[in-house]
Formats: structure tokens, C-alpha cells, sequence
């Protein structure tokens, strides 16, 4: 991987394709233009959001999160865990009516040097069209979105599971996605 490359092609609002630790993923770094086009590369509606990566220290830059929140991040991030946490009102991220953002936090080391070189979180999701199946490899993905994707990072995602979501804006964590990490364990270091 050329980090200055996709450093560059990242600031300029391109969207990538890597593989992560859980899917193969589609990425843009977090602003307006950089959306839209993620969006279009997915052909996805337009009020549907996207997770957005953080770097673990970034995250309350960004949202609002409380003790209890902090407990079940400082417990599973970095990891296979999407937090639904509100946005802070300064937040540049794009997002729906509710003023929500589902954080991701990768332990994948590839994509933990895009964000250090980039300096800003990124949009990330499966790399898939709208509705359809996720691409299982770099060169189905390919196939699927040519140039639309302006780089490929090679390599295989080490998981086949799509990580939990669970909302923490409620009075108790709400498992919106079932993935690798499970609800009990959620609920234990919220409750402890």
C-alpha cells in the first residue's frame, strides 16, 4: 500500500476499498463531498448513514458520550463493535434526522495508518451495492465498482462476520446487529 497515495487520494474526497477486520470495506474520509460520493460509489439513499472510524483518542471530539459509554468503548474498542453515540452538534459528520453516528474503532493495523496519516476519521462500510451481497474479495470488488473506486488496497478481510451494532443513546444498550460480540457481554460492563 502506498500511504501517501491514499493519504492524498483521501484528502481529495476519493473513496477506497480495503480489507478490515471483520469485512471488505469501502472508505471516505468524513466531509460532504466525500459522502456524496460514497454514497453514489454504493448507490445508496441518501438519508441512510454511514459508520464512521475513529481512532480510539478521537472519538469524543466528535460525540457526545458519557460514563457509562465509556465503559463499554474503553471495554471493546478497538474491536468488532459499532457504538450508536450522538454526534456533537460542531460535528462536520454526516448523518440522519435522529443526530446520531454509529463509531467504529478497527484493531486493523492497515487501517489505523490511514487515519494517523489522514489526520481525520473516515466514513466506512461494507464494500457492497446497496442491497447486495458484500464482496468476499479485492477482485470481485473491482469488478463491481472499476474506477468508481479510485484505490485498492490488497489483501483479505480476517473476519466473515459484520461487527455487533448496538446503540448506547438509550437507558440500556440495544443490539441493532447481532455480530462477533454479544449483547450479555455489552450488557455486563454497562452494568458493572
Amino acid at each position: 500500500m502506498d500511504i501517501k497515495l491514499v493519504t492524498d487520494l483521501l484528502l481529495a474526497n476519493k473513496v477506497i476499498c480495503l480489507p478490515t477486520e471483520t469485512v471488505l470495506g469501502l472508505a471516505s474520509i468524513v466531509n460532504k463531498e466525500a459522502y456524496y460520493n460514497l454514497v453514489n460509489t454504493k448507490n445508496r439513499p441518501l438519508n441512510k448513514a454511514f459508520p464512521v472510524c475513529f481512532l480510539k483518542e478521537d472519538i469524543n471530539n466528535y460525540c457526545e458520550v458519557n460514563s457509562l459509554q465509556q465503559k463499554v468503548i474503553d471495554a471493546f474498542l478497538p474491536g468488532p463493535l459499532t457504538v450508536v453515540l450522538k454526534r456533537k452538534e460542531t460535528s462536520e459528520i454526516m448523518g440522519n434526522e435522529l443526530g446520531t453516528v454509529a463509531v467504529r474503532c478497527s484493531n486493523d493495523l492497515t487501517l489505523t495508518k490511514i487515519l494517523e496519516s489522514v489526520k481525520k476519521p473516515l466514513y466506512l462500510t461494507s464494500a457492497n451495492l446497496a442491497n447486495e451481497e458484500v464482496c468476499k474479495t479485492i477482485l470481485e470488488a473491482k469488478e463491481i465498482f472499476k474506477d468508481k473506486v479510485s484505490y485498492y488496497i490488497e489483501g483479505t478481510p480476517l473476519g466473515e462476520k459484520a461487527s455487533t451494532i448496538v446503540d448506547l443513546t438509550l437507558s440500556s444498550p440495544k443490539v441493532l446487529r447481532q455480530g462477533l460480540i454479544k449483547e450479555e457481554d455489552i450488557l455486563k460492563v454497562w452494568r458493572d
